[in-house]
Order: C-alpha cells, then structure tokens, then sequence
C-alpha cells in the first residue's frame, strides 16, 4: 500500500508550527524565571527551524518562505554557535535551492562585513564553498573549463575563509577543519587558486 501524500497535511503543519513559535515568544515575555526563558528559547528556536525545513523539502518546496522563518535568528540567539550554523545554513540551503547562490555569497559577505567575528561564518563559508564547488564540477561536464575553473576559485577563496574561521571556534570538530583542509589542498594542487 502507498503512504499517503504528505503535501495535503503541510499547510496544517506549517500553520501549528507557526502558532508554536509565536505562543512561545509571548510566553518568552511573560516570565522572569531564567529555567523557562532558557527552555522557552530553544523550543522557540526549534520551531524556527522546523519551520524552514518544512518549507524546504521537495514536496513543500517553498525555499523563498525560509529567510522568513529565520529572520530573527541573530538577534535572539547572538552567541550560540550552533544555534546561528544552524540558521546560516538553512538560509543558504533555500537561497541554492531557488538557484540564487550567487545572493547567499552576497548574504554571507554582508555578514562577514558586519561581524567579522561572527561564529557562523565557517559553517556557512563551507556550504557556500561546497555549492561552488559543485557547480564548477557541472560547468566542467559541459566542457566549460573556464568557467568552471573561475567557480573552483571562488570555492578555494571560501574553503579559505571557513577553514580560518573553524580553527577559531572553540566548538569546531578536528574532522570538519580536516575535511575543508583535505579539499582546499585538493584544489591549491591544480593551480593557484587563492587570491
């Protein structure tokens, strides 16, 4: 027997979760105690999420809904690590989804320009890396090389700026550093490729 169809039931479900998020940001204001805050916060910060992964699955599809959901991320949350990956990379995800990398590049730099420090830098510099990455590797399959090795530039130059910013979160796993490492020397021992 087939599973039911998924796509009649998310209207609802983005709807409850919407509700969630705001019936948990006026309780957020109604309590001093720092045990509900902190627990009103991360469900609040749940809901957010959940929401901008409905919104970006296949069936949904509705990336341009995910900037939206997130849109008070950094605020609320300043000095969570995970907390500000996390929501940096939903935000990329439904940029590279609605085929606008070249906005979320636009979105990170602006970020990077106003907090130079900020701790969502690495994670989201590696995922806009990855997708430059990728695309240089499509643009190479139809024997555009120049273009792609433009693309595979621009991806070093952003593996750079993650890998920089990973070493300098305390949170960062050797593996990730490893990982983005691993591929920048990949792709410094094809050519030059760091401006």
């Amino acid at each position: 027997a087939r599973a039911p169809s998924v796509v009649p039931r998310v209207p609802r479900a983005s709807l409850l979760v919407r509700k969630a998020k705001n019936d948990l940001d006026a309780a957020l204001k109604t309590t001093m105690d720092l045990d509900a805050q902190a627990r009103l916060q991360s469900s609040g910060f749940q809901a957010r999420v959940t929401l901008a992964q409905l919104y970006l699955l296949d069936c949904v599809n509705r990336p341009a809904e995910v900037i939206d959901a997130l849109k008070d991320v950094d605020e609320r949350y300043p000095g969570d690590e995970d907390k500000l990956s996390t929501a940096w990379s939903l935000r990329i995800s439904a940029l590279e989804k609605q085929g606008k990398l070249d906005e979320a590049v636009a979105l990170l730099d602006s970020l990077v320009k106003k907090n130079p420090d900020s701790r969502a830098i690495g994670g989201a510099a590696g995922q806009i890396a990855r997708a430059m990455d990728r695309r240089s590797g499509e643009l190479a399959k139809a024997n555009k090389a120049k273009e792609s090795d433009v693309e595979l530039k621009r991806a070093a130059n952003y593996y750079a700026m993650s890998g920089r910013a990973l070493a300098k979160s305390a949170s960062s796993r050797a593996s990730v550093i490893e990982e983005v490492a691993n591929r920048l020397f990949a792709i410094m021992d094809g050519g030059s490729f760091i401006d």
